[in-house]
C-alpha cells in the first residue's frame, strides 16, 4: 500500500508540474501573439 500511495503522489506532483507549465506557456503565447498580430501577414 505504501509503495501505492508513493506512485500516487508521484503522479499528482507531475500533473501539477504540467499544470504550471502550461499556465506559463499559455501566458507567454497570449503575449507573444498580442506582440506578433501587428506584424502577421495573416
Amino acid at each position: 500500500m505504501a509503495g501505492k500511495r508513493q506512485k500516487t503522489e508521484d503522479i499528482v506532483s507531475k500533473l501539477r508540474q504540467i499544470e504550471v507549465l502550461q499556465r506559463q506557456r499559455d501566458g507567454i503565447d497570449q503575449h507573444g501573439s498580442a506582440q506578433m498580430v501587428p506584424g502577421d501577414p495573416d
